[in-house]
């Protein structure tokens, strides 16, 4: 039979320390999404925290429900290539056409 570890638990200090460094070390980056800054990561957290905090595992446990869950990739906040933007402006225009010859077939008002 395999033997558990023990089980660690933070004392409330430990969990407060945790909240105070992602809330300083991460930034918002989307609906209840979250990145680190800095280089800054969970292990990282857990290091500065101290000793009893055996593993990110801790720190990943608060950060989802304290401060959000971890985006691995940011937002594109880049526009679209202008060929792309046409490219979707014409199948628009042409489904449209096409919705509104079924209207008319069909003897539907728009």
């Amino acid at each position: 039979m395999t033997s558990k570890k023990p089980r660690v638990v933070l004392a409330f200090e430990e969990r407060l320390k945790i909240v105070d460094l992602l809330r300083k070390h991460t930034r918002k980056v989307g609906d209840g999404l979250i990145a680190y800054v800095d280089d800054w990561d969970d292990e990282r957290v857990a290091k500065a925290v101290g000793t009893h905090v055996s593993s990110e595992n801790h720190v990943r446990i608060i950060r989802k429900k304290v401060v959000g869950r971890l985006s691995h990739r940011e937002p594109r906040n880049v526009a679209a290539p202008p060929q792309a933007n046409s490219q979707l402006l014409a199948r628009v225009v042409f489904l449209e056409a096409r919705v509104m010859r079924l209207y008319a077939e069909l003897g539907l008002n728009a």
